[in-house]
């Protein structure tokens, strides 16, 4: 019975010609045949074997090539469909482990896109000059870091020709006055503001007329670099052309983390990052009725409320709200008794707070032109206008496409002390994961990191001897009447040792999803905050003492194993 059904399986099988091929048998018999030299050994041959071989007939045999091709093809086609449906299933389910997996597979896709699509709408600074392709430095990126490294240049190679490419359509510009002195400047609108120094200046490091002047510089704006190429130390440009390079810096900053649903309100949700987001929101805080929400409880997110807050206050009805996840602004890096501190400030601004709440969606009101921002605890808030200011995607797309280390713990593009990537390239700036001689391989987001990796990494590109970097950079916040600087590691996880006018204080690191925060009696006239672990000082904060960062820089660079904390009582002199 099985013989049968393997017979008739056999032969519906044998029937579809997908599964067969031809046997050139007969082909083959005829040359058989011919290898006989007489009649006589023919004859015998078919008598013993046939008139034709059973394996020389004409018969169509079964070929399994194309179950093997099916086997590949199939997983190959559904294998992409079903991840593809995995991703959409837990980003519609708010998977957040997604988010920095989708953010640079849109960076990739609009690299792609730049490829092909490349952008005509490029300005050049030196117009006026001969356009070359062959630079002695590329510097990628028209920030604090991408200028540092261009005064060093020029410092150590005052000849030689530089060019700058930004996708930005301003010359390099710093970002702190965005947040802090232009809000209150008479001349905001001109990007001009008073410094600390008393004088008057503008955010552009130098305007375009003046790398219109320098017959050395070529500055390119409104152009992105897609591609870097560091065997053939080349780069391409989204306007098309290639550009070759003696030394080349990576300095392209970081992209900010969006609200889910913002890109349908380009015009109402934005991120504050460059001038364009600061021209934007300025236009909403001049009109009168405007609610503007700002998300995030970081030094940004802060630092904008309470500035807002300033310039809406003379506004008829106009208000800023601040949505935050922690239980304080500030309570990632502060300790809890200073979160609170700040919090008083923004509440006399008028700040209306909504700690431990998270942003869960963003639609259009039905009533008006306004917006609906959904949080997770039910409420809803009506605004005009929304800022997010939640963090950064590092910008490495052009040195992933390069084949450059990427730290998987902080996403920075990995250096060696020198802060060089691989031979010729080198980085600086928020995208730079550096080894810190004191805390280890780490990433910064503050623009004195900027400046010094800038003016470290232009001066080792521009000079014989490569020198480590060791600095240790700062970094400072002003809130109101709150002014403090900080450096190394400020994180209230950390325990903490605080010497103050009229109090010691120490507190024990915690996670700042803690909700207490402890009672203490001190004005906080000035102080330093000594972040402690094992035993050593990893990182301090000075409130009210500008002129103590040498100090602390020293204290830390020490690393020394302290026996009892209250050494550290009189290590940095308050008076």
């Amino acid at each position: 019975m099985f013989s049968r059904a393997s017979s008739s399986a056999r032969s519906l099988f044998q029937r579809s010609s997908l599964f067969f091929k031809e046997n050139n048998a007969g082909k083959n018999f005829e040359k058989v045949t011919k290898r006989f030299k007489s009649s006589g050994e023919r004859e015998k041959y078919f008598n013993e074997y046939g008139t034709r071989p059973e394996y020389l007939q004409n018969k169509r045999k079964t070929s399994f090539m194309p179950l093997f091709f099916l086997a590949g093809f199939v997983p190959l086609v559904l294998t992409p469909m079903v991840i593809d449906w995995w991703i959409r299933s837990d980003r519609q389910n708010g998977d957040e482990n997604l988010k920095e997996y989708l953010q640079q597979k849109a960076v990739k896709e609009e690299i792609k896109k730049d490829k092909t699509n490349h952008h005509e709408d490029v300005t050049v600074a030196s117009a006026k000059k001969p356009e070359v392709s062959k630079y002695k430095y590329v510097l990628i990126g028209g920030g604090t870091a991408s200028y540092a490294a261009l005064k060093a240049i020029r410092k150590n190679d005052p000849s030689a020709n530089v060019l700058i490419v930004t996708v930005e359509e301003y010359a390099p510009y710093e970002r702190p006055p965005l947040s802090k002195e232009l809000w209150d400047s008479p001349k905001s609108e001109e990007l001009k503001f008073v410094n600390w120094l008393g004088q008057e200046t503008s955010v552009e490091y130098e305007p375009v007329s003046a790398y219109e002047k320098d017959e050395n510089i070529t500055l390119l704006t409104k152009t992105k670099v897609v591609q870097l190429d560091t065997h053939n130390q080349t780069i391409l440009a989204s306007n098309g052309k290639h550009y070759t390079y003696e030394k080349c810096l990576i300095a392209t900053g970081g992209t900010p983390r969006e609200l889910p649903g913002s890109d349908q309100f380009p015009d109402k949700v934005t991120t504050f990052r460059t001038i364009s987001d600061y021209k934007k929101l300025a236009e909403v805080a001049n009109k009168d009725n405007a609610h503007i929400l700002i998300v995030g409880g970081s030094f940004l997110g802060t630092e904008l409320s309470y500035a807002v807050a300033n310039k809406v206050n003379k506004k008829k009805g106009s208000k800023v709200t601040q949505v935050y996840l922690e239980p304080d602004v500030l309570a990632r890096w502060l300790p809890r008794y200073l979160s609170e501190r700040v919090r008083q400030t923004l509440i006399s601004a008028g700040v209306n707070l909504k700690p431990n709440t998270n942003v869960v969606s963003v639609e259009p009101s039905k009533g008006s032109d306004r917006v609906i921002v959904s949080l997770d605890n039910g409420e809803k808030l009506e605004a005009d206008f929304v800022v997010t200011t939640t963090g950064i995607y590092p910008n490495t797309y052009v040195a992933e496409e390069a084949g450059l280390e990427i730290d998987p713990q902080n996403s920075g593009i990995v250096t060696n002390s020198q802060l060089e990537a691989v031979q010729n390239v080198f980085v600086a700036g928020d995208v730079l994961s550096y080894y810190d001689v004191v805390l280890g391989r780490r990433r910064s987001e503050h623009h004195e990191h900027a400046e010094a990796t800038g003016r470290h990494a232009g001066t080792n590109m521009s000079t014989s001897a490569k020198k480590p970097f060791h600095y240790i950079s700062m970094f400072w916040s002003d809130v109101g009447n709150v002014h403090f600087q900080a450096v190394g590691e400020v994180n209230s996880s950390l325990d903490t040792y605080a010497v103050w006018n009229d109090v010691v204080i120490k507190q024990n690191g915690s996670s700042w999803t803690t909700s207490a925060s402890p009672v203490v009696a001190s004005n906080f006239g000035s102080g330093a905050v000594y972040y402690v672990r094992d035993k050593k000082v990893v990182g301090i904060l000075l409130w009210n003492l500008p002129d103590k960062l040498g100090h602390a820089r020293k204290v830390i660079l020490e690393k020394k194993q302290y026996t009892s904390l209250e050494e550290l009582k009189d290590k940095i002199k308050l008076n």
